[in-house]
């Protein structure tokens, strides 16, 4: 996934213990203890992740403009976004909490226009 444009690359690093909740779609593996979002890479369920790991440690460019912004985990702002963004029947919606907003902009999916954050730092929340 990578933003279709850029509303904002201004970085908000949040104090400590605090957070923000968002949703991403994920492929959930049978016993929810690990997910993949890109390329079956796996990771774990309810722990928090850093996206300071090999697959995720460059920059990324946009589809329309050829801008470029820090890579991380894009989730959405509501579970409204993310539903429409969900394109398999093997995904699903996750609850995440998020820190650190890298960049803003404008995923597309075939029909709208989708406000998606790209961040990083995530804890798939799963019961």
């Amino acid at each position: 996934m990578c933003l279709n444009k850029i509303t904002s690359q201004k970085q908000e690093i949040f104090p400590n213990n605090e957070y923000k909740i968002g949703w991403k779609v994920v492929v959930l593996s049978k016993d929810k203890k690990h997910f993949s979002y890109l390329f079956n890479y796996q990771q774990k369920t309810n722990k928090w992740l850093t996206s300071n790991d090999p697959i995720r440690n460059k920059s990324l460019q946009t589809h329309d403009t050829s801008e470029y912004y820090p890579a991380g985990f894009h989730i959405f702002q509501t579970r409204r976004e993310a539903r429409l963004y969900k394109e398999h029947n093997n995904e699903t919606v996750v609850k995440v909490y998020y820190k650190d907003v890298l960049a803003t902009g404008i995923q597309y999916n075939q029909y709208v226009l989708l406000r998606c954050i790209v961040v990083k730092q995530i804890y798939v929340l799963i019961n």
